[in-house]
C-alpha cells in the first residue's frame, strides 16, 4: 500500500515510480488476489482524472496495471493447505473445498481484469480528444497517458477469458467487443494523422508533425490490441475483421508509400504486417 498511495503519486523520479511499479507486480504476482484484492481497482481510480495526481503523474498507475497485467498472465494457482498439511492427508471433501477456493481466486482475477478494460478505453479516448486543445507539455503528458492506456489494456486483455458471440453476434455487448471495436476507430485517426501528407490538411494539424515519435508509438500499440484479439480473442475479432483488415492494410501497409512512411519507427512499419499475417494464417479466417 506505500507503494501505491506514497511512491507513485510523490515521488519525483520516474525511474523509481517504473522500479515501484515492477515491484508491485512482483507482490501481485504472489498476493493478488488474496492478500491485495483492492489492487487493480485502487491502481485505477488513481489513473482517472478524478483520482487526483497531477496530470504529468496520471500514467504511473497505468504503468503499473500495465505491469501487473503482464505478471498475472503467468500467475499459478496452487493448491495447498493454509495450515501446510501434505495434500496426500486430507480428507475428499477438503480437497474439494481447496478447489473450490482456488477456482474463485482464478475467477476474482480475470473478472477484476476484464472490469479494467472499459475504463481504460474511456481514459485513452478523452486524453486524445483533449490533445487537440492542449498545447506545449499538456499535449505530451495528455499523448504519454494514452500511450500507457492502450498498453494497460492490451496486457489485461491477454489474461481475461474469450466470451463466445450470443446468436445475434452481439459481441459489442462484452467488454473485450468494446476494447476492439473503439481501438479500430482510433488507430483510423491516428493513422489518419500520421500518414496524409503534411501539406493536405486535415486530422495532422492538429498534432505534431505526422511523423512524430509520440503518433508513431501510439499507432503501435493500437495494433498490439489488434494482434491479442485475433490471437486471443478470435472470434470476438472476427466481428469487427473487416474493419481491422482496412485499417491495416488500407491506413497502414498501403499508405507506408507516402514520404511519412520513411520516417516511422521501424515497429510501426512492422506491426501492421504481423497483425495482417496473424489474419491470414489463422484456421478461423482461412475457412
Amino acid at each position: 500500500n506505500v507503494l501505491v498511495a506514497d511512491i507513485l503519486p510523490r515521488e519525483v523520479s520516474e525511474r523509481i515510480c517504473t522500479q515501484a511499479s515492477l515491484l508491485i507486480a512482483n507482490i501481485a504476482q504472489f498476493d493478488y488476489p488474496d492478500e491485495w484484492p483492492t489492487l487493480l481497482e485502487d491502481l485505477l481510480q488513481m489513473g482517472l482524472p478524478a483520482g487526483g495526481l497531477p496530470l504529468e503523474r496520471r500514467h504511473r498507475p497505468l504503468k503499473a496495471i500495465k505491469y501487473v497485467s503482464k505478471m498475472l498472465e503467468k500467475k499459478r494457482f496452487i493448491l495447498e493447505e493454509p495450515n501446510g498439511a501434505p495434500l496426500m492427508t486430507l480428507a475428499p471433501g477438503r480437497l474439494q473445498e481447496l478447489g473450490a477456493m482456488v477456482e474463485a481466486a482464478r475467477l476474482q482475477m480475470r473478472t477484476s481484469l476484464r472490469a479494467l478494460l472499459v475504463p481504460l478505453v474511456g481514459i485513452w479516448e478523452a486524453e486524445f480528444d483533449d490533445c487537440s486543445r492542449s498545447t506545449g507539455q499538456d499535449k505530451v503528458h495528455r499523448m504519454k497517458i494514452c500511450r500507457v492506456a492502450v498498453s494497460a489494456c492490451a496486457c489485461a486483455m491477454w489474461t481475461v477469458d474469450s466470451v463466445e458471440l450470443d446468436r445475434r453476434g452481439n459481441e459489442n455487448l462484452t467488454e473485450v467487443g468494446r476494447v476492439l471495436t473503439h481501438s479500430c476507430s482510433l488507430a483510423s485517426r491516428v493513422a489518419e494523422s500520421i500518414f496524409r501528407p503534411q501539406d493536405s490538411g486535415g486530422v495532422q494539424g492538429v498534432f505534431h508533425p505526422p511523423c512524430d515519435d509520440s503518433m508513431s508509438k501510439l499507432w503501435e500499440r493500437f495494433i498490439v490490441i489488434g494482434v491479442v484479439g485475433v490471437t486471443k480473442h478470435t472470434t470476438t475479432f472476427a466481428y469487427n475483421a473487416s474493419d481491422w483488415l482496412d485499417l491495416v492494410v488500407g491506413r497502414g501497409i498501403m499508405a507506408m508509400e507516402t514520404k511519412t512512411a520513411p520516417m516511422l519507427r521501424d515497429k510501426a512499419r512492422v506491426l501492421p504486417i504481423r497483425l495482417l499475417a496473424r489474419m491470414l494464417l489463422h484456421p478461423h479466417f482461412r475457412r
